[in-house]
This record gives C-alpha cells, sequence and structure tokens, in this order.
C-alpha cells in the first residue's frame, strides 16, 4: 500500500510524535510511505525512518492581510495536491484540523481514500470562526475522520458533516522507541532526588501552572522530593517566574525537551499528567506502560480511557491544584501504593498494543467508500469562506 501523511510540523507534541511512529510502522512492513509537513526542515524535532519519504513545503510564513492568508492557504491546496499527484497514495491521512481541511481539498478528483485525523477533544480547543466554518463544511469532502474517543466522536457527528467517523486510540510501540536530542536525567538532577516526573509541550493546555502549585503544597512536607518537567514552549518564562515566587527554585527542574524518555522513566518515582485537555494523551500511555505509577487530572478526553481510578492509578479533578497535591500526597506518601500501580498500569501494553492498533488503521484504510459528491466549484467557494485561521 502507499499511504501518505499529513502534518503541519513535527515540532514535538503527542500528534507529532504519533505521526512518525505511524510512518515508522508501515515503512518497516513494506508501504511505502511519505510524510509531507507544511513547515521547512527547521520545525523538525522528532526522528523519521529513513525508508519514508520526507518531504518539508516550506509554506508556513505568516501573512496579515486577509487576501494574503487566502493565496497562502490555496498555494497550500496546490502545494499538497502536487505531492499527492507525484506519489499517488492509496489513502491519505491529514493530523489536526487545518492539515485535514487542506487534504480534503487538495484530494478532489483524486483516486485517494482521504481520512482526517482529529487528535484533541475539539471544544475544549477551539479553532478560529473561519477555521470551525471549514471543519464543519469541509469535513463531508473527506472519506472518513478519525478520532481517539467516543466523546470526541460524538462532537465530530454532531458539529460537522463527516460522512464517516472511526474511534482509533493511540498505539503504545513496546519497547518505547527513543529519540533525539538525548538529556541524561543524572545531568539534570541529582541521583538521590525522589523525582515526580510530568512532560509535554510548555503550552497552558498542559496545567503546568497548577501542577507547580500543587507541587508547591507538598515542598515543604516532603523535602526528599523534586518536581521535574521535560519538554519546551511558549509558557517556560511564566512557569519560571511563577517557580520562583513560590520559593521552589532547586525543587522544581525544567531542563528541557528529552527524546530518551525510556530512560526518564526509570528515573522517575511516579508520573503527572495535569493537562486541562487531551485528546488521547501518549506520554500517559508510554509512562503506564513503563511501569511508572501515574495521576493525572480527569481532564477531557482520555485520562479516564487509561486510567482505572484506585485500580492502576489515581485521578484528580482538572483545574484544582489542592486536589491535585492531595492525590499526589497518596502516591508520594505510600511506596506500596506505588508499587500496586506500577504493575497494574503495565495493562496498557495489552489493550494498546502497536499491532491491534495499527490493524484498526490498515482496516479503515481499505475500506471502500463511495466518492465525496462534491464539486471543485462548491470547494473552492467554501475555503474563500475561510481565508483566515491558525497554520
Amino acid at each position: 500500500m502507499r499511504i501518505l501523511l499529513l502534518i503541519h510540523s513535527l515540532d514535538g507534541g503527542g500528534a507529532e510524535r504519533v505521526i512518525t511512529h505511524m510512518s515508522r510502522h508501515w515503512a518497516m512492513k513494506g508501504d511505502a510511505v511519505c510524510l509531507v509537513t507544511i513547515t521547512g526542515p527547521d520545525r523538525k524535532v522528532y526522528d523519521v525512518d529513513p525508508r519514508v519519504r520526507l518531504i518539508h513545503l516550506d509554506l508556513d510564513q505568516p501573512s496579515k492581510s486577509g487576501l494574503g492568508k487566502l493565496q497562502q492557504i490555496l498555494f497550500r491546496i496546490w502545494s499538497v495536491r502536487r505531492e499527492i499527484r507525484r506519489f499517488k497514495p492509496d489513502a491519505a491521512l491529514g493530523f489536526m484540523p487545518s492539515s485535514a481541511v487542506l487534504l480534503a481539498l487538495a484530494a478532489l478528483g483524486i483516486r485517494c481514500r482521504t481520512i482526517g485525523c482529529e487528535r484533541n477533544y475539539p471544544p475544549k480547543l477551539p479553532l478560529s470562526r473561519a477555521w470551525e466554518l471549514a471543519r464543519r463544511h469541509l469535513y463531508r469532502l473527506l472519506d472518513c475522520v478519525s478520532v481517539q474517543t467516543e466523546a470526541a466522536e460524538v462532537w465530530i457527528r454532531t458539529n460537522t458533516t463527516a460522512r464517516r467517523t472511526v474511534v482509533i486510540p493511540n498505539a503504545l510501540p513496546w519497547p518505547l522507541v527513543d529519540s533525539l536530542p538525548t538529556l541524561e536525567p543524572d545531568a539534570a538532577i541529582p541521583p538521590d532526588r525522589l523525582v515526580a516526573l510530568a512532560a509535554g509541550r510548555l503550552n497552558p493546555a498542559k496545567g503546568f501552572d497548577n501542577l507547580v502549585r500543587a507541587f508547591g503544597v507538598l515542598a515543604r512536607r516532603w523535602p526528599e522530593w523534586d518536581l521535574v518537567i521535560l519538554g519546551e514552549g511558549d509558557e517556560r518564562e511564566r512557569l519560571k517566574e511563577l517557580i520562583d515566587e513560590l520559593g521552589l527554585s532547586g525543587r522544581v527542574f525544567m531542563p528541557g525537551r528529552a527524546g530518551n524518555l525510556s530512560e526518564w522513566f526509570s528515573r522517575a518515582e511516579l508520573f503527572v499528567l495535569s493537562s486541562r485537555t487531551e485528546g488521547f494523551p501518549n506520554i500517559l500511555l508510554e509512562a503506564m506502560g513503563a511501569g511508572v505509577p501515574a495521576v493525572a487530572t480527569d481532564c477531557q478526553t482520555g485520562p479516564r480511557e487509561l486510567i482505572d481510578d484506585g485500580v492502576n492509578g489515581l485521578l484528580a479533578p482538572e483545574g484544582d491544584p489542592l486536589a491535585l497535591a492531595n492525590v499526589l500526597e497518596r502516591l508520594v506518601s505510600d511506596p506500596n501504593l506505588r508499587l500496586k500501580f506500577a504493575e497494574a498500569g503495565k495493562v496498557v501494553r495489552d489493550r494498546f498494543a502497536e499491532p491491534a492498533i495499527m490493524l484498526a488503521w490498515e482496516e479503515e484504510l481499505r475500506v471502500a467508500n463511495s466518492p465525496a459528491q462534491v464539486s471543485d466549484g462548491d470547494a473552492l467557494e467554501l475555503v474563500s469562506t475561510s481565508a483566515t485561521g491558525p497554520n
């Protein structure tokens, strides 16, 4: 099979990590795989399997005017269409809403199965009005829209014109696949310290500000524990100011992005996901699979699909630092409970095993649906009304 994958960038993040795993899996099976990014090579963080054809369109230059944005979108559509014609895929996947919309338009009239891949819970991360309109009306051009949870599927069915939806959660490649950059734990934190680990893009959705506040409640009572937050993003300076304000310098560390997550999971006594919203938290899945006892906020969506509260981990109310501190303290104070959850959490290795999840993808790629009944003219009229929005 020939498979094309489209995403805005490979600049960190869960969707970007997943797309590299998927492309590697199919390339290892002998499929011809092409991975296309809208951005240039300078926005590439994750390694891509050398058997995968990697194309950077380098089309992420900002434009302020409405006409300039429309021209930019149309040129992106033309460029993606050019790559589809060159590669001649049997199936193409667009990851995240903007790439799904671009794919829907770029593949018009081309014999190719198209799938848009939603990676978040849409109402928690709304798009601009123009892109919301594009998603609502242009998803009918796709053969299918994939989501990761039943809640997301209900939203897509209710709020877009998608003709078909399917729920496929993230797979857990096992053993874990590390990547660059390598950040040695012992170089970032003294080896005698107990570590609560968190990781992700430093942005508001990840709730690291609430996590720092929660750890501040525990820090004095548990002086042997430190908090490590791996990742980079726009919130770094604000988080650093909060750490200083709470007097947590030397107890909370943000050493940067690390691709060698398996080493960090081995170093950590517990893992915490503090997000305000998720799609399906890959980092939580990997931590549990690695045998790290986990605490997660009960945000929409994903943590509840992974954690059976009190059985293989703990859930905390979303948006409440004090409640998160209380739940964290249950693990911090109880080594036996940590051991119990470390073992029980490994059940995700079987529930989300890569072969089974990828088989579900492959079955979806081969589903024979009738082509979308939308003319090129109708589609261009729709995109003309959606000329502004995020990258």
